[in-house]
This record gives C-alpha cells, structure tokens and sequence, in this order.
C-alpha cells in the first residue's frame, strides 16, 4: 500500500485481512446501510470495503475521522481513497474524533452503522463508541475492532453491562469470544443500538469485568 510519497506501507499490522472486510461490507449490506462512520482510517482498507457497499446506492456517504492519516500512516488512506476514485463518496475528516462527534450530533447527523478503529486508550475508545451509540439509529450498528486489547473489551463490557447494547454474534470470520477457560479470543465484535434503551436512575452503574 504506497504512501503519498509513493513509499511502500506494509498492510499488517494495520489493517484488516480480506475475509473480514468482505464481512463488514456483507453486514453494511445486510443492515441496508447507506450512512457509515468510520473512526480510524488508517491505510483506507476498511474504508474501501464499506464503500463497495454503498457506491451503487442513491445518496449514500461514508465519513472518516482521522487526525493523523497524513502525519502517522503517510496519507495512505488518503491516496487509497483516490485512487479507488471514491471522493465523492467520502468525506473525510481531519480531526479528532471526541471533538468531531460532539459536532456532528449537535448537527443532528445520522448513520446506519458505526465502525470503530482509532485511538485505543481506553478513554478514547469508551467516547468513540459513546458518541457513536447517538449518531447511530436505534437498530443500527457498531463495530469494534482490536478486542484483544484489555481496554476495547472493557469498553464492550460496559456498553454491554450497563448500556443495553446486544452483540450480535455469527457474522465476523474474526469474532470476538470467550473459549471454555474463560480467556479472551478474537478481535471484532458488533454491537446493536438498542431500540428501547434500558431505563436508568441518575446514578446507575453496573460492575463489568475484562
């Protein structure tokens, strides 16, 4: 994958294998998305897979947040959404994601399904998928990516536990789950916006765990 400077930009570490962007553009399919968000663009390859989802359908639009394409990965998303001539279809966005959903909600703006891949500090990560669970239709989804990291399962733990959010199981090759010892397996998993969202006292809060 070559950066704006033409220099080469191996794919892994940093992005996701063909078998699972072929399921998220399946899901994107399955949930008849038209409105994607993604936080974390990276090398561009989770962005293209979505796309193929929506490049045949009527008004469709996919956002990215990434404050540090050009600077931390070379502009490689930038040039993959270039070259793949899907501009008129992204919008991209340069800027961090705890300021730029808050915007974005303020604005009213909604989407169909949510994939979450930036800063993996817990903190960071708890907000992106906070802030995304209010851009997201009720019914829509989230995706959360590098659960095998203890922070992003702690965030899926509590949106989980307190939150309402429902996994939705069966439709990621790399799926995130617990073998018969109880340890920690696979790196996605999605969750569901829920239409009813629990009702909840000014200080609720339920213990989770990692």
């Amino acid at each position: 994958m070559p950066a704006e400077d033409g220099a080469p930009w191996a794919l892994m570490p940093h992005s996701i294998t063909a078998e699972s962007g072929a399921a998220l553009r399946d899901l994107a399919q399955a949930e008849r998305a038209s409105r994607t968000l993604e936080i974390g663009l990276a090398l561009g390859i989770g962005t293209l897979w979505l796309c193929e989802a929506l490049e045949d359908l009527e008004g469709a639009q996919h956002v990215t947040l990434d404050p540090l394409n050009r600077q931390g990965f070379g502009g490689t998303g930038l040039r993959a959404i270039r070259e793949a001539g899907i501009e008129s279809l992204v919008e991209v966005v340069e800027e961090e994601s705890q300021t730029e959903l808050p915007r974005m909600i303020r604005e009213r703006r909604e989407f169909d399904l949510a994939y979450v891949d930036g800063d993996h500090r817990f903190e960071s990560a708890f907000l992106d998928v906070y802030f995304c669970g209010r851009l997201v239709r009720p019914g829509g989804v989230i995706i959360v990516d590098d659960l095998q990291l203890p922070a992003l399962r702690a965030v899926l733990d509590y949106f989980e536990t307190n939150m309402g959010y429902e996994r939705v199981s069966g439709v990621l090759p790399d799926e995130y789950h617990r073998d018969a010892l109880r340890r920690p397996r696979g790196r996605m998993a999605v969750l569901r916006v829920p239409v009813d969202p629990p009702e909840r006292r000014w200080d609720s809060y339920e213990s989770f765990g990692t």
